[in-house]
């Protein structure tokens, strides 16, 4: 169990050890290109703490190489042949609403990559 693996340390000696480093240790874990465990400890010791702005540098440096600078989204989209419109566009003092829009039945099933265009006046695939 992991509750096992944790009674073979001493809390009382971690806290001792994290709170006894430099800022030499500090500037040696930073040197390191594969960190250790007492590395991991001079990092978050309070003697880190100048070196903060450093490590988020780092950090930031070492998450691009790794997953570039891209996310990932997860958009729910539902698409009708019925589109009710509840917009309404400003054309200089008068409230003009948008007609209310239909894709014709043979289109309304859109392939991989196809993308839906606005237009004031219709929808389009494209």
């Amino acid at each position: 169990m992991f509750s096992d693996e944790l009674e073979k340390y001493s809390w009382e000696d971690i806290t001792a050890c994290i709170a006894s480093k430099r800022n030499r240790d500090v500037e040696i874990a930073l040197g390191k290109e594969h960190l250790q465990l007492d590395d991991f400890m001079a990092l978050v010791s309070p003697a880190a703490a100048p070196y903060i702005e450093h490590m988020a540098a780092l950090s930031r440096l070492y998450t691009q190489e790794r997953f570039g600078k891209t996310i990932q989204m997860y958009v729910p989209l539902y698409i009708t042949n019925h589109v009710q419109t509840t917009v309404s566009t400003v054309d200089s003092i008068t409230i003009t609403p948008l007609p209310e829009l239909f894709l014709p039945r043979k289109k309304s099933k859109m392939n991989a990559g196809q993308s839906v265009k606005w237009d004031r006046s219709r929808i389009c695939l494209s």
